[in-house]
């Protein structure tokens, strides 16, 4: 995504949580990138939703997924009429994705994906947790992800950071010294 857009994005999800963050509770946060993710997915519904001529209750299904998912619909439905009302539709993963993150920061945690070349084992989870944990001072959240591609070692990212010890970082570290030094 665009710069602009992300930069966008956290000011929606800036104002929306000052005025609605208290409400809200850690497992309605846990939720928003399901959402976003399915947003994403059906993104011709964010793109149909936002044609003027759509109809008001064809905009409310977007709605509704947050009601199937658990959420009041009283605190999302004054963020969609009002990112619907500015044409910003199309971002709207994204400020959920934003909403998340901003909101555990605010509780003191931080979320990290973990990648791995191979599926990890609980003890090496725990030393990655708190690696993790010693490094931002914060409670560590996670969400562990198989890729091949690293060929082995560990991949951790969140919205701000990131930490890589792979074969795959290594390869890609000599290639750049290999073509500057040419």
């Amino acid at each position: 995504m665009k710069n602009e857009f992300q930069v966008l994005a956290r000011r929606y999800a800036q104002a929306y949580l000052h005025v609605f963050g208290k409400n809200m509770t850690l497992d309605q946060a846990q939720k928003l990138p399901v959402v976003a993710d399915i947003l994403e997915k059906h993104r011709s519904l964010l793109i149909f939703a936002a044609v003027p001529q759509t109809e008001e209750r064809s905009k409310r299904h977007i709605v509704d997924l947050f009601k199937m998912a658990g959420f009041d619909a009283s605190l999302y439905s004054s963020l969609f009429d009002l990112v619907t009302a500015d044409n910003r539709l199309v971002i709207m993963s994204e400020i959920l994705r934003k909403i998340y993150t901003l909101y555990l920061e605010s509780q003191g945690i931080m979320h990290f994906i973990l990648e791995s070349a191979i599926p990890l084992q609980d003890d090496e989870r725990n030393i990655l947790v708190a690696f993790l944990h010693k490094k931002t001072q914060k409670e560590i959240h996670y969400t562990l992800v198989v890729n091949p591609a690293l060929i082995a070692g560990i991949k951790m990212y969140s919205d701000g950071l990131g930490f890589e010890h792979s074969i795959q970082q290594r390869l890609n570290v000599l290639s750049t010294k290999q073509w500057s030094t040419i």
